[in-house]
């Protein structure tokens, strides 16, 4: 995913890419099965060169309720300057890359790694109504209701029902 801007003259460029999870670097994670596409748009503007990438990819995860595993998509948009211009050497901003003048190419490889990566949910369902399985004997409610009985009972008022038995 380089693309070379050594003869790049101001104006607008589009890109378009194709990998797997082993050419991003992305092979220990299990979810990413299916090709990634990538799409960017190269707006150079004498030092500088702003990177407009949108990344998309199908994946396999498993719910963190139910255990089912499912098929979702994610979507993810993200811009770099890529800049010459020092005055930009100071900034904490993640999304400003200093280059030298005599840079041939720039990598989008590891921004597209990145931020799929951020993409990913902390905690995933296969859906919002997901229920989820029972704690007492297993079964996934989203397919069969059990007949378990959910009696929760205050810990504080377990010894006075000892009692009453």
């Amino acid at each position: 995913m380089k693309i070379n801007i050594q003869n790049l003259k101001n104006g607008e460029y589009f890109f378009e890419f194709r990998s797997d999870s082993t050419g991003l670097g992305l092979e220990e994670h299990e979810i990413f099965n299916y090709d990634i596409f990538i799409k960017s748009k190269v707006n150079k503007r004498d030092k500088n060169i702003v990177v407009s990438t949108q990344v998309g990819a199908k994946v396999d995860y498993l719910c963190d309720s139910c255990l089912t595993a499912f098929t979702d998509t994610i979507e993810e948009q993200f811009e770099v300057l890529f800049t010459t211009d020092r005055a930009f050497a100071d900034t904490d901003e993640d999304l400003v890359r200093l280059i030298d003048a005599r840079t041939r190419e720039i990598d989008l490889k590891t921004g597209v790694r990145d931020g799929l990566l951020l993409s990913i949910p902390m905690k995933v369902t296969c859906s919002e109504n997901c229920k989820g399985l029972c704690s007492h004997c297993g079964a996934n409610l989203n397919e069969t209701s059990c007949e378990c009985k959910h009696e929760t009972i205050d810990p504080r008022w377990e010894k006075l029902r000892k009692l009453v038995s």
